[in-house]
């Protein structure tokens, strides 16, 4: 029941992603290259797409961007994985800045039903977080060295 086309899109082209997503208005928690901000670009446009790539190549800090800034947005987010350690790096990173009230892992035997409704009352309960950001000297460096 879903039309052709509806997951078709034509990504950001890496070379123009500065233009449609400027660094300093871009919600990154970690640092992210041309093509990782791609990806990021897409999916805070609501965008359906697989990332694929071999191992070490920034899948995972590429998902914990995303993740944020899903999460900045107000979104919710599902991660899933085929591997608990995939799952374990993007909690551990989310967690390392401090997002962790945002997270709840069920991949766990050790998660109870008792433990799942305590963690899913604290997330509801955590206040919302801005994010820090730069100051706006910095923002304003960042766009002119760009623009150099």
């Amino acid at each position: 029941g879903i039309a052709s086309g509806t997951f078709a899109f034509d990504p950001v082209d890496t070379d123009r992603i500065d233009e449609v997503q400027p660094p300093e208005k871009a919600p990154l928690v970690l640092d992210a290259d041309s093509s990782q901000r791609q990806c990021i670009a897409a999916a805070l446009e609501g965008r359906s797409f697989v990332m694929d790539g071999p191992p070490g190549t920034g899948k995972s800090q590429t998902i914990t961007n995303m993740i944020a800034g899903l999460l900045e947005q107000g979104r919710t987010v599902l991660f899933v994985s085929e591997k608990a350690a995939a799952l374990d790096v993007v909690r551990n990173r989310l967690g390392d800045l401090g997002l962790d009230d945002y997270v709840l892992a069920l991949h766990s035997n050790n998660m109870g039903r008792k433990q799942v409704a305590q963690e899913l009352g604290q997330a509801l309960q955590a206040p919302r977080r801005t994010s820090p950001g730069s100051a706006q000297s910095d923002l304003k460096r960042a766009r002119q060295l760009r623009k150099k």
